[in-house]
């Protein structure tokens, strides 16, 4: 076990790493995200508990895009948020809770392809999400045309989609 400077166990869940080597690694039960150097050596801890923008309860997955931000499936506030990774400081958020285009019904994994689309993983919509870098909706697919159910991750590959269906 990691036990977190200032005292908490880390809990970690998704994990992502940045062009330079950082390692984020969201904790789902602190509501953070933890920051480490390229060698492992913890050096930050991100992000304060709560609902209001810039704040998360039950962050999930975790990605970087091109220009090294951190994008967070902020799985409770059913939203999606990225931060500068040095600062901590929210630059956009998008999405809320619902089942129509834009929205999550527990939102699981986020991934950021080679395009900086970002693709979000809806477990109880049964629904994969594409947006672009500024959160606006591009695509879908979903439960009635891919038969997903419970999908957990997906991240795209020269334009091929891989999804991982936990049922």
């Amino acid at each position: 076990t990691y036990t977190l400077p200032g005292g908490g166990e880390l809990r970690p869940y998704g994990v992502a790493v940045s062009k330079e080597g950082e390692i984020a690694v969201s904790d789902k039960k602190n509501n953070c995200i933890v920051m480490f150097d390229k060698t492992g050596n913890f050096y930050r801890k991100l992000l304060q508990s709560g609902s209001e923008k810039g704040e998360l309860i039950c962050p999930r997955g975790v990605a970087f895009n091109s220009m090294d931000e951190l994008v967070v499936a902020d799985s409770k506030n059913q939203r999606i948020q990225v931060f500068d990774k040095r600062s901590g400081r929210k630059i956009r958020t998008f999405g809320c809770h619902g089942s129509l285009t834009g929205q999550f019904n527990y939102l699981h994994g986020v991934s950021v392809d080679e395009r900086d689309r970002v693709i979000v993983t809806d477990r109880h919509n049964n629904i994969i999400q594409v947006f672009d870098e500024d959160g606006n909706f591009l695509f879908q697919f979903c439960n009635n045309t891919e038969n997903l159910d419970k999908p957990f991750h997906c991240v795209s590959y020269q334009d091929s989609f891989f999804v991982s269906d936990w049922g």
